[in-house]
C-alpha cells in the first residue's frame, strides 16, 4: 500500500521500545524515517528520530509533493552482540509505518506505536540485513 495526500504538508509520529533479543539494550541504535517511492525501492532520509538505547520516539510535519504515492518506513541500524564480542554485531531492520498513521495536513491525530521490536542477535551467519523491502 501507499499513501498519497493532496495537502502541501503530512504529519506522523512513532515511538517504539528496543530490546535486544537476549536481552538488554543494544549497544548502538540509530532509528531513521525514510520516505519511499510507491515501489519502495527508491528511499530517501527524512528525518532522525530521538532514542536513548532502549526506545525511540520523533514525530513531525513534512512537505509534501502534492498526490505522489509514498510509504514511510523506520530504518533500525544496531549492535546487538550475542555472545559479546561476536564479529558480525551490527544489524539493521526495516518496519513499514501504516498508511493510517500517517495524517495528510498539519495535525497529529495518533502516533505509530511500535511497543516492543525485539531486535534479532547478530551471528556470523544471517547479517539481517532485509533491505526496504525485507523484514516487516
Amino acid at each position: 500500500m501507499a499513501k498519497q495526500c493532496s495537502e502541501d504538508v503530512y504529519t506522523f509520529g512513532v515511538t517504539g521500545v528496543t530490546p535486544c533479543a537476549c536481552g538488554g539494550a543494544p549497544n548502538r541504535l540509530n532509528v531513521t524515517v525514510v520516505k519511499c517511492d510507491s515501489t519502495g525501492f527508491s528511499c530517501s532520509h527524512l528525518a532522525t528520530t530521538n532514542n536513548n538505547l532502549k526506545s525511540f520516539w520523533f514525530g513531525a510535519t513534512a512537505n509534501n509533493s502534492k498526490n505522489e504515492n509514498f510509504n514511510l518506513k523506520l530504518k533500525i541500524e544496531y549492535t546487538c552482540c550475542c555472545p559479546k564480542f561476536s564479529p558480525t554485531c551490527l544489524r539493521e531492520m526495516y518496519k513499514n509505518i501504516p498508511d493510517d498513521k500517517i495524517h495528510c495536513g498539519g495535525t497529529l491525530v495518533n502516533v505509530a506505536e511500535f511497543g516492543t521490536v525485539k531486535l534479532p542477535m547478530g551471528t556470523r551467519h544471517g547479517l539481517g540485513v532485509g533491505g526496504p523491502l525485507g523484514r516487516k
